[in-house]
């Protein structure tokens, strides 16, 4: 039997290779697509963009800029006026404003009242930026009021004059902030849920998204092609010859799955290497999350092919489908951004557990351990879908 069907499995890719229109549809048309998509929402390496209006000239404005700019995830970006930084964020090119005025370090060196100025979207939120700057702020006044003990000790043994004073403040401020640097205080997470707040954008999110979309797409498209031998009554001279149902349904089902998987394998290989995305540590959970994919495609496809009467009517609903599945399952969008019920509807599609076990490996950099209910729901999703397939696959 194996024979047989790999037999067929061999003749429908032979087929397939013949066919340049299916490059176009396989692999062309998802790369232009995936690349198009991930320059439009901004590349891969999802940092926030904040906006900074430096008016100080004293020590601790520059130092509250430079402390920002090395926290992880942010991506400082310095304006020159106040104006220009308000349009930036009604544009939306960055998500917050922040204006450090013009006598920021004398009042906090002077203990005297001080304050920044953010400017905000109502489009975007804003919080985490806003606690980062604030807890940068409170570094920024410990370290000051460090500085200035210091300098009113020293001065209790000996007078300085005000230029001594000065360059002992900058000194006794910068020693302060390599101490905070050196601190051996550590906080250790425990993480009982999915982990929150990490929205994957650019190349990121539409590499991993739209690769499962496009598997799926593609295979619809090629069931299209299994109803279209089934009207042309090529599936049943085949059942004339020594060829039983098993062995002409495996060999179909061999040859969808060697589909998918080399196109879900040229798509993640051009994510990884040319869009610069990072497939995670763990190469055997991608191929996991690929096998497992492909299979739960392949059995809703055939499953597509034994409900849909005609070729046209295949192909029409197929791009339908594949769309739909795909805006659910978060592969047009990071899931985050959607309201909690789309959230729960997402779950009951193969595409979710696709992208999300993908995201898994590429978002949180978790291992194959992490994606398991994702394989077993997809294989879940392949078994029923695969065996209702058999049930009521009709050939003639």
């Amino acid at each position: 039997m194996f024979k047989k069907a790999w037999s067929i499995a061999l003749t429908d890719l032979i087929s397939l290779w013949k066919d340049k229109l299916s490059f176009l549809w396989l692999i062309f048309l998802p790369i232009l697509w995936i690349t198009m998509m991930s320059a439009v929402t901004g590349g891969g390496d999802g940092k926030i963009p904040l906006g900074i209006v430096l008016q100080d000239q004293g020590i601790l404005g520059q130092a509250l800029v430079e402390n920002i700019s090395h926290l992880k995830g942010i991506e400082v970006k310095p304006v020159k006026t106040e104006e220009e930084l308000t349009q930036l964020v009604r544009e939306g090119s960055i998500s917050l404003g922040l204006v450090i005025p013009i006598n920021f370090s004398a009042n906090i060196q002077e203990n005297q009242k001080t304050s920044l100025k953010l400017i905000l979207s109502k489009r975007q939120s804003s919080y985490f930026l806003e606690a980062l700057i604030y807890k940068e702020l409170q570094r920024i006044e410990s370290q000051s009021q460090a500085a200035s003990f210091s300098l009113k000790e020293v001065e209790k043994i000996k007078p300085l004059s005000n230029k001594q004073k000065e360059e002992f403040w900058r000194d006794a401020f910068q020693n302060s902030s390599n101490y905070w640097q050196k601190s051996g205080l550590k906080v250790e997470y425990s993480t009982v849920e999915k982990e929150e707040g990490i929205i994957p954008q650019g190349a990121n999110q539409s590499s991993p998204g739209f690769t499962i979309m496009f598997v799926l797409f593609g295979l619809f498209l090629g069931a299209g092609s299994l109803v279209e031998e089934r009207r042309a009554w090529t599936l049943a001279r085949i059942l004339t010859t020594p060829t039983s149902r098993t062995s002409l349904l495996s060999g179909k089902f061999l040859a969808y799955f060697l589909v998918g998987f080399i196109q879900f394998s040229i798509l993640v290989l051009y994510g990884q290497f040319v869009l610069g995305v990072n497939y995670g540590s763990s190469i055997l959970g991608v191929a996991a999350v690929g096998i497992c994919f492909v299979l739960a495609s392949v059995g809703l496809s055939t499953l597509f092919a034994s409900l849909a009467r005609t070729h046209g009517q295949a192909e029409a609903f197929a791009i339908l489908l594949a769309n739909v599945l795909g805006m659910l399952g978060g592969s047009w969008w990071p899931l985050e951004i959607v309201p909690p019920a789309l959230q729960t509807v997402a779950k009951f599609t193969p595409v979710y557990w696709g992208v999300y076990g993908l995201h898994k490996l590429i978002t949180y950099n978790l291992g194959l351990s992490s994606i398991l209910v994702n394989l077993y729901v997809l294989l879940g999703f392949a078994a029923v879908s695969l065996l209702l397939s058999i049930l009521l696959f009709r050939y003639e």
